[in-house]
């Protein structure tokens, strides 16, 4: 049978339903061929979503510019901990030369003074229960900044409650602990099972 015009983008089997819904005069009957078409290409779309996806997760997108921030993130953005959003560095440079260099480029809060300051503002939005508050705590824990002692057992106590709040970075840190025994008993698979809940998630 003649392949039609237009039909090589087609998948094979989508091209043989179209091919066989002609009729004689060569256009598409109307009958059972609409309902197969419709079925067929429902079917496809379902795959292809299914199929598809971001590399990176949303959070890795700056909430200003909504561009990727360049990987490593840490390199070329700042979590402001007033709004524990991530900005990358060219929305923190032009907020900066728009004189904004005293406020956060997102939630226009006054940028803290000093590291009390600024522990007690991450305190505040873990205390509401935000994910990325209490992992970004864990993570001063963990490294004994902004005042804190180096206390690694608070840390993961910290990074399991954001990872069951859905944080996928928490799951990352304490797959990371998990799995060398940093602070921990080494415990591989479930290192190994915290980073498959963080790819999962994103």
């Amino acid at each position: 049978m003649a392949t039609s015009p237009g039909l090589d983008g087609f998948p094979s089997e989508v091209h043989e339903q179209i091919v066989g819904c002609l009729d004689l005069r060569g256009l598409f009957s109307l009958g059972a061929c609409s309902v197969r078409w419709k079925s067929t290409a429902a079917r496809n779309l379902q795959q292809r979503l299914m199929a598809s996806g971001h590399e990176r997760p949303e959070d890795d997108r700056c909430p200003i510019c909504f561009d990727l921030i360049e990987l490593p993130m840490g390199k070329h953005s700042t979590i402001n901990v007033c709004c524990m959003k991530r900005k990358c560095d060219g929305c923190l440079l032009a907020a900066c030369q728009g004189g904004m260099d005293d406020r956060c480029s997102f939630c226009r809060t006054p940028l803290p003074a000093d590291d009390a300051s600024q522990l007690a503002m991450i305190q505040k939005c873990a205390d509401k229960g935000d994910a990325d508050a209490i992992n970004h705590l864990g993570e001063q824990y963990y490294h004994g900044i902004l005042g804190l002692g180096k206390d690694v057992p608070r840390a993961i106590e910290l990074w399991i409650k954001a990872a069951e709040l859905g944080s996928s970075e928490a799951h990352h840190h304490l797959g990371l602990v998990y799995y060398t025994g940093d602070g921990v008993e080494e415990d591989k698979p479930r290192g190994r099972y915290h980073w498959k809940q963080a790819a999962m998630k994103g």
